[in-house]
């Protein structure tokens, strides 16, 4: 079991260690804690999250240590997975009982766990904003736990306090990360549009490099940030000039991103603004690459499923 979990094979290491800690003459074996223990970590890697948490469950009154650290952090990120939360308090304070952990890092690990919690039970994301707030600047997690208060702000509708704590994770990033400030810009971005502050947002998209994960997200959304500035002109030559600007993001996204999971929705906003621009032409062959590229699939699909006859039986053999 130990060498399939270190090959990562985690459904063949759950069904070596369940077959040894169902039979009750291993209850008594030195191992058995180890045997229970493993068998939650396979469990709750192959996705058995029910499983994962009664074994995690069964460890955690006797685990101490890094045991205990990693029992508890494993029924955290069970709790997040099923978006079940009614004992996450207790487990935070196990945490900190284990020790291993900083104060600041329990306190993050709390607060992400309070934001997904917010997100269902809007009464939580206030709490998620001052626990993350807690956490210092020159903590490991610190950047981190001030984006988080960031974007609980936002979902509060708290926009003029979020856009002061934007600039604190900024700062906080620059020294935790590159990918962290990315992320962190795009979402000041999307604030501000939601802000009706254009100008801002456009300007600052603009700190996203090419080179970042995040580029195409900002080629798209930087278009839409010129379609909303166009749609605010009253000057013709201005509106044009907007959506010209519009245009030339999405176009760049094509080049630059092509298989990006939002080509397909700017290649149609594309065609839309070729047409607002008075080229119906472009726009017709735009739009046929994108039934050229989907139709296809669409068809194939319909193909196998006038084969198979009925849809549900289908897709339960797939299955």
């Amino acid at each position: 079991a130990e060498i399939h979990l270190l090959l990562n094979d985690y459904v063949r290491a759950a069904i070596v260690l369940l077959d040894v800690i169902d039979r009750p003459e291993n209850q008594s074996h030195p191992r058995y804690g180890d045997a229970l223990f493993m068998a939650a970590k396979a469990l709750k890697e192959s996705g058995n999250y029910v499983g994962a948490r009664r074994y995690y469950e069964a460890v955690l009154p006797q685990a101490s240590g890094s045991r205990l650290q990693e029992t508890v952090l494993g029924l955290l990120q069970i709790a997040a997975a099923t978006r079940s939360y009614g004992e996450v308090e207790t487990y935070i304070a196990r945490l900190r009982q284990a020790g291993g952990l900083s104060e600041p890092e329990v306190d993050y690990i709390f607060g992400k766990m309070l934001f997904q919690r917010g997100l269902s039970e809007p009464d939580q994301m206030q709490r998620a904003v001052q626990v993350c707030k807690r956490v210092p600047q020159t903590a490991d997690s610190g950047a981190k736990a001030a984006y988080y208060a960031c974007v609980a702000q936002v979902q509060l509708g708290q926009y003029e306090a979020a856009l002061g704590q934007f600039a604190e994770a900024q700062n906080r990033a620059g020294t935790e990360g590159t990918k962290l400030k990315e992320l962190t810009y795009l979402s000041l971005d999307r604030l501000y549009q939601e802000m009706g502050k254009v100008e801002e947002s456009t300007e600052a998209y603009q700190e996203i490099p090419q080179s970042s994960p995040y580029f195409a997200d900002m080629l798209f959304e930087l278009a839409w940030a010129y379609v909303t500035r166009a749609n605010q002109q009253d000057a013709p030559e201005d509106r044009d000039q907007a959506l010209e600007r519009a245009l030339q993001a999405t176009e760049l996204l094509m080049v630059t991103a092509p298989g990006s999971s939002i080509s397909p929705q700017a290649r149609i906003l594309q065609g839309t603004l070729q047409i607002r621009l008075g080229a119906p032409e472009s726009a017709y062959d735009t739009f046929q690459a994108v039934v050229d590229r989907f139709g296809g699939e669409r068809d194939r699909v319909v193909a196998m499923m006038n084969r198979a006859g009925d849809a549900k039986r289908f897709f339960r053999e797939l299955v």
